[in-house]
């Protein structure tokens, strides 16, 4: 009956309020009060309970799903048999299996076949140490292994031994290892092939570290590896340690990268050409914290570059002073190189050429051009072409072209190289050689048909005369014999012609003054050119003396006066123009047969119609004319010709077309003074009697008509004479022949010896002997030009019985010894 002071606590209040209501009651009074307490306490455990399970099952939610979100796969394994009890969402994804296959496997069951652990071991030592990490390989659902890094820890549960296990898949780590490795393996080969060395240079604590190859590239022994900056630095060229430091710093302080190229010395003396290529990193704030990079040994390269370098130099001399004009042209067609020598020989300047089109090709010439660039870029050579091509001033010249591929690193064709040489003076050179030997070779046959045809106009004009002087006036046969006469005077003149032309003539040359020849020619310029052609002579002060015939110098004139003329049948203005010049190399050197030094120059301009630009080159030609039929022989400049050439002199002829013709002699200047000119006796019809004589005449000539001529002329004139056929009878004749004999009479032309020679002869045999040579024409071999020395007489075929008479006497009369 003692009463019980009781506390009832419930957090349910329905709970508390029933417990209450019950211990109240008079039911609970007495021994039953413990069953009311029973049943107050069983619903109070069944509301416990059921408040724990909830709060179990929310902890249990919470936790699964914290762990199925975790990166790794966690186990849960029992230790008395090794029986997995749960797992999270990455072990169900890593083992290719759902939570409750692996709640029926113990976890030796996830080692491939073939590769169990002692599981009972691994589980001793993780409880020994409280802990253990382990890397082992597990099989996925399919018996894939994997390898896997295991880290678990031993906890108690209700007094139970459970394994939490944490399991992490290597198989990406290995991965990246692998290719981690094979990366490094890569540049290690690459740093090994290359030879470039790898550096660090820690902005931080100031660090340098470097591996083996830059050190073998300083020269470095010791085997640290590790130091200051100044480490490397010190062993540096002293002419590039400063700049390198100065640039290296200020790379770093404002660039991503840094390069730089120096010398070091090794401890042998060696210098050795270094290069060195970094990064720099930096932090959040942009300061740098490292730099990393390689270093390259280039000594090779720069003492390549160098030789490269010498070469070039060597190469751009040579191009520079060569001759030749050297172009570059790149495959597309710009100009990437251009001498010194196709600037002159072209115009343009290599800044007006470099990098454009070639400017030298004319457009007509366009598409030979694109043809030939082909050729090269297929891998051609051109070799000694020539092509027409254009000067900046818009002339055209021809070169010659020797062209070559230009390639890269021996495969493809990236360009051609061009030489060139100027080839218009060659070509204009040939053309006048040409010219020249066809005039030789026409001169050669006129001459020769010019001195066969001399000796027989000499027969016929003799005898003609003799002939004439045997009949009177009122003879019916005189007409006949006088149109004879003069018909072989006209051919005469044509056979001087010839021979003028052919250079075979017999020059008797004079010192005289062009200027004054001119002048003394004017009045007889004037009647020849007419009232209508107006004269202009414009001498120029000073001498302008040559050594010339002045015959025929005088016969030069006169053809280019008629020329002249027959250029102007309406009237115009013809001008004469002497002076002196200078004749210089390169112009001799363009003209063959002319010799530089001072000249007289003799220019005669008319205002015709001018010459047509294809017949200008044939001027000179013997028989060319564009006269009309039986107007003109086409001999007067061919005579003008050859005479200036044998002078040793030259002529040349300017026109275009509506502008008039200019002729400009040249002849070469001498110092010596004039000799005054002696006008020639006017000619008689026939020998009179002051040209007859008693005096011992030897007469050689080896045409038998004209030996017949010579001797009945001169015997008709009272002479003795004596004949021969050659120098060797003339010298048989003159040994034996007693009175000494006065005159020799010689053909210049005579087999054997020459007639010259044979006057030698005789002449140191017979002091007193006087000599006429006699010649229609001479090979050079015996006179120099066919220029008759001074002290000899000579008398020009065909000649008259009467020109021989005077001139046979002429000799025998003239003071001082032998003529």
């Amino acid at each position: 009956g003692t009463p019980w002071n009781v506390e009832i606590a419930a957090d349910e209040p329905e709970i508390l309020a029933t417990i209450r209501s019950r211990v109240r009651s008079d039911a609970l009074l007495g021994a039953g009060w413990l069953v009311a307490l029973a049943a107050a306490a069983w619903a109070l455990w069944r509301g416990e309970r059921a408040r724990y399970l909830r709060e179990a099952a929310d902890a249990r939610a919470r936790l699964v799903g914290t762990l199925d979100h975790a990166n790794d796969g966690i186990l849960f394994i029992r230790a008395s048999d090794g029986r997995i009890l749960d797992a999270n969402a990455r072990a169900e994804e890593m083992l290719e299996r759902k939570r409750r296959a692996l709640t029926a496997l113990t976890i030796g069951q996830l080692r491939p076949e073939g590769r169990p652990d002692d599981i009972a071991d691994l589980m001793r030592r993780a409880t020994e140490r409280g802990g253990l990490v382990f890397e082992t390989t597990y099989a996925r659902a399919d018996g894939t292994p994997f390898p896997v890094e295991i880290s678990t820890r031993p906890i108690d549960v209700h007094g139970e031994r459970i394994f939490v296990s944490i399991v992490r898949d290597l198989t990406a780590a290995r991965r990246v290892e692998r290719q981690l490795r094979e990366s490094r393996e890569l540049v290690d080969l690459a740093l090994e092939a290359s030879g470039a060395g790898a550096w660090t240079w820690d902005q931080v604590d100031k660090r340098f570290e470097w591996d083996d190859n830059v050190a073998t590239m300083f020269g470095q022994t010791s085997p640290a590896r590790v130091g200051p900056f100044s480490e490397l630095t010190g062993r540096m060229h002293p002419d590039d340690r400063e700049r390198v430091r100065e640039q290296i710093a200020r790379d770093v302080a404002t660039r991503r990268t840094v390069d730089s190229t120096y010398r070091v010395v090794l401890p042998n003396g060696e210098t050795r050409h270094i290069e060195g290529k970094g990064r720099v990193y930096r932090d959040g704030s942009g300061r740098p914290v490292r730099v990393s990079g390689l270093a390259f040994d280039v000594t090779e390269r720069e003492r390549a570059a160098e030789t490269l370098g010498r070469i070039a130099e060597r190469f751009r001399a040579v191009v520079e002073a060569s001759p030749l004009a050297i172009i570059g042209i790149e495959r597309e067609g710009g100009v990437f190189l251009w001498n010194d020598a196709a600037e002159r020989m072209f115009g343009w300047s290599a800044e007006e050429v470099i990098g454009r089109e070639n400017p030298i090709v004319p457009r007509a010439r366009a598409a030979e051009f694109a043809d030939l660039r082909a050729r090269v870029f297929r891998g051609e050579y051109v070799h000694d072409v020539e092509l027409e091509r254009v000067r900046k001033d818009g002339s055209p010249l021809t070169v010659r072209l020797y062209a070559a591929p230009l390639y890269e690193s021996g495969r493809d064709v990236i360009g051609l190289i061009g030489m060139l040489t100027d080839v218009t003076q060659e070509k204009q050179l040939e053309a006048q050689l040409r010219q020249a030997q066809k005039m030789e070779a026409v001169g050669q046959l006129a001459g020769g048909i010019a001195h066969d045809f001399n000796n027989l106009l000499t027969a016929i004009s003799g005898y003609g005369e003799l002939a004439r002087m045997s009949v009177g006036h009122d003879h019916p046969i005189r007409h006949a014999l006088d149109e004879v006469l003069a018909a072989s005077g006209r051919a005469a003149a044509l056979t001087r012609q010839l021979l003028a032309f052919s250079r075979r003539q017999i020059l008797q040359p004079r010192v005289l003054d062009l200027g004054d020849l001119v002048r003394g020619m004017e009045g007889m310029i004037r009647r020849l050119v007419g009232e209508d052609v107006a004269l202009d002579v414009r001498i120029a002060p000073g001498p302008t003396r040559v050594r010339a015939d002045p015959g025929q110098l005088e016969q030069v004139v006169l053809n280019l006066v008629v020329n002249a003329r027959d250029a102007m049948p309406s009237g115009g203005r013809l001008a004469f123009e002497v002076d002196r010049s200078e004749w210089t190399e390169d112009a001799a050197a363009r003209t063959p047969g002319t010799a530089p030094g001072p000249v007289a120059r003799l220019a005669v301009r008319d205002s015709g119609p001018g010459i047509p630009i294809d017949v200008l080159p044939r001027v000179f030609e013997p028989f060319f004319t564009t006269k009309e039929q039986g107007k003109g022989t086409g001999l007067g400049l061919s005579t003008a010709y050859g005479i200036v050439k044998q002078s040793g002199g030259h002529i040349r002829a300017e026109s275009e077309p509506g502008a008039g013709a200019l002729f400009v002699v040249l002849l070469p200047s001498v110092d010596d003074p004039a000799a005054p000119v002696r006008k020639p006796a006017a000619e008689a019809a026939a020998p009179g009697p002051s040209d007859r004589g008693s005096e011992t005449v030897l007469v050689v000539e080896d045409e038998e008509s004209v030996r017949g001529l010579v001797c009945d002329a001169l015997r008709l004139q009272g002479y003795n004479v004596l004949e021969a056929a050659d120098a060797e009878r003339a010298r048989e004749i003159a040994r034996g022949h007693r009175p000494s004999i006065d005159l020799l009479v010689a053909d210049v032309v005579l087999p054997g010896r020459n007639g010259l020679d044979l006057a030698r002869d005789l002449e140191a045999e017979r002091p007193a002997l006087r000599v006429l040579l006699m010649s229609g024409h001479v090979q050079h071999s015996i006179l120099d030009r066919g220029v008759l020395p001074a002290d000899v007489a000579f008398l020009q075929k065909p000649f008259s019985t009467g020109e021989l008479a005077r001139k046979v006497r002429e000799v025998l009369d003239a003071p001082g010894g032998a003529a």
